[in-house]
C-alpha cells in the first residue's frame, strides 16, 4: 500500500476513534445523576444503547435549547457522530450550522452578504475568505455522493406549467418503474437501483434495495448496474461490506463492455491502490478512457493527476483543461480546485470574483442543500409554512432559487403573516405552560 494512503487510514481511523469517545461521552455525561430529569436521563440512555432516532432528538433540543440546555459543542459531537453514520436529519442541522457559522469559526450567510453587499459593504474579498472557509471543511470530508447536485424546483414556473393538480409525481414514476422491472426490464431495474441507492426522487435510500436491483439488471447484462455493484463494494455499505476483489470484478466485468463507470472504478482502484498496488500508468490509462467516453468524474481525477503531479510532471494548464471540462457536468471536484486555481493564480490569472462564484457554487452543494428537497416535498402536500421556512433558512445562506421561491408563497397570500411570524421567531413559544407570542 502507498505509504501515504496508509498514513491517510490511519489519520481517518483515529479521528473516528476519537469521535466515538467524544460520542458515549457526551451520552455520558447526560446519564449522570446530576441530571434531575428522568426523561433526559432514559433518552440518553437509549441513545447509548444504539438508538439512532433517540440520539438525533437529544441532538437537535441541544442544539436549539428544546427541552435540554443549549450545548453547541455537545450537539456538534452527536450530530458529526451520526452523520457519519448516514443520519440525513444531523447532516441538514450540521449544514444549518456550516452555513451561518455556529460553533464553526467561518460562515456561508457571511460570505454571501458580502459578495452581495447585504448589511455590509460589497466586497469580493471577505467573500472569498469565507466561502473558501467554507469548502475546506468540505473537501476534507469530501464525499462525491453527499455533493450530488440537488434539483432546485422554482415554484412560479413549476405552477404556471403543471398548475396545482393532476401532476405525474416522483411515485407514479416510481410505481411505473416497478411495474417495468417486474416485466423484467433491465434499465427500469438499474433506475430503482439507482434511485434507493442516492435517496433521491422519491424513494428512501435502501441499500438493499439497490443492490437487489443492481444484481437483477447486472444478471441481464445491464453494464451499468455491473459498475454501480463495483462501486457499492468499492466505498461499502451496510448491504455490501467494503471488498476490493468483489469492486474489481464487478467494475471490471463492466469495463471489459466499455462502460465509463466500470473504467472509471478500475482507474480508481489503481490509483488510490485499493487490493492491488499503487500502479499510476494503470490508473491514468482507465481514467483516460473513461474520461474519452464523456464521463466528467473520470476528467475531474485526470485533472488531479496532473494538478498534483501523479505519476505526471505538474501541468497546471492541463489540469485547468480537463477541470473546466469537468465542471461542464458540475462536477464538484472539479468546481472546488478551478476556484483554487483562481483563488491563488495558480495555473491562471488570479480573478477573486471567478473564484467566489466557483465557491459559492460548490458550497451549495453541500448537505443543506437537501432541505430542498424536503421543502419542495412539503410543499406539495400542502404544509406551506413549514415549505416556507426552510426556503428563508436557504434564502438566507443565498440560494437564489430559494429567495424566489419563499417571495412567491409570500405574494401568492398561502400564509398569513402571523403564521410567517410563529413559524420563524425563536421567541415565540411555551414558557411553564403558558403561551408566549412575540408576533403582536
Amino acid at each position: 500500500m502507498n505509504p501515504s494512503t496508509e498514513e491517510h487510514i490511519k489519520k481517518r481511523d483515529k479521528e473516528s476513534e476519537q469521535l466515538l469517545e467524544s460520542y458515549i461521552s457526551v451520552l455520558e455525561q447526560l446519564t449522570t445523576k446530576s441530571s434531575k430529569n428522568k426523561g433526559h436521563i432514559a433518552l440518553a440512555k437509549s441513545a447509548a444503547k444504539g438508538n439512532k432516532k433517540a440520539a438525533e432528538t437529544i441532538a437537535s433540543a441541544l442544539l436549539f435549547g428544546d427541552n435540554f440546555p443549549q450545548d453547541i459543542k455537545a450537539a456538534k459531537i452527536l450530530l458529526e457522530f451520526l452523520a457519519k453514520e448516514g443520519s440525513s436529519e444531523a447532516l441538514r442541522n450540521l449544514g444549518f450550522m456550516n452555513a451561518f457559522g455556529i460553533g464553526f469559526n467561518y460562515n456561508q450567510t457571511k460570505g454571501y452578504r458580502s459578495w452581495e453587499g447585504i448589511n455590509t459593504p460589497k466586497s469580493c474579498e471577505p467573500a472569498l475568505a469565507n466561502y473558501r472557509n467554507v469548502a475546506d471543511k468540505m473537501i476534507a470530508t469530501f464525499d462525491r455522493d453527499n455533493l450530488f447536485p440537488v434539483d432546485k424546483v422554482r415554484l412560479v414556473y413549476y405552477m404556471e406549467k403543471y398548475g396545482s393538480a393532476n401532476v405525474f409525481t416522483d411515485r407514479n414514476l416510481y410505481q411505473y418503474s416497478v411495474f417495468l422491472a417486474g416485466r423484467g426490464n433491465s434499465d427500469a431495474q438499474m433506475i430503482l437501483g439507482l434511485l434507493h441507492y442516492t435517496g433521491r426522487n422519491g424513494p428512501a435510500l435502501d441499500h438493499y434495495k439497490a443492490r437487489y436491483y443492481f444484481t437483477k439488471a447486472a444478471r441481464s447484462g445491464n453494464t451499468k448496474a455491473l459498475a454501480f455493484l463495483g462501486e457499492m463494494y468499492f466505498k461499502g455499505s451496510v448491504a455490501t461490506p467494503q471488498n476490493n476483489i468483489t469492486a474489481m470484478k464487478y467494475y471490471s466485468a463492466a469495463a471489459e463492455l466499455g462502460d465509463p463507470l466500470g473504467l472509471y472504478g478500475l482507474g480508481l482502484i489503481y490509483l488510490q491502490g485499493k487490493g492491488v498496488p499503487v500502479n499510476y500508468n494503470e490508473a491514468f490509462r482507465y481514467l483516460n478512457e473513461s474520461a474519452a467516453r464523456g464521463l466528467k468524474n473520470a476528467q475531474a481525477q485526470l485533472g488531479l493527476m496532473y494538478y498534483n503531479g501523479l505519476g505526471l510532471t505538474k501541468d497546471y494548464e492541463t489540469a485547468y483543461r480537463y477541470f473546466e471540462m469537468a465542471s461542464e457536468g458540475r462536477d464538484p471536484l472539479a468546481i472546488f480546485y478551478m476556484a483554487q486555481m483562481y483563488s491563488t493564480g495558480t495555473g491562471v490569472p488570479r480573478s477573486c470574483q471567478n473564484a467566489v462564484q466557483l465557491y459559492k457554487y460548490f458550497c451549495e452543494l453541500g448537505s443543506w442543500s437537501e432541505m430542498f428537497l424536503s421543502a419542495y416535498k412539503d410543499y406539495e402536500r400542502g404544509q406551506i409554512e413549514s415549505a416556507l421556512v426552510q426556503y428563508l433558512l436557504l434564502a438566507e445562506i443565498g440560494y437564489e432559487v430559494a429567495q424566489s421561491n419563499a417571495a412567491y408563497i409570500l405574494e401568492s397570500g398561502q400564509v398569513s403573516f402571523r403564521a410567517i411570524c410563529v413559524a420563524t421567531n425563536p421567541y415565540t413559544g411555551t414558557h411553564r405552560g403558558e403561551s408566549v407570542n412575540h408576533c403582536g
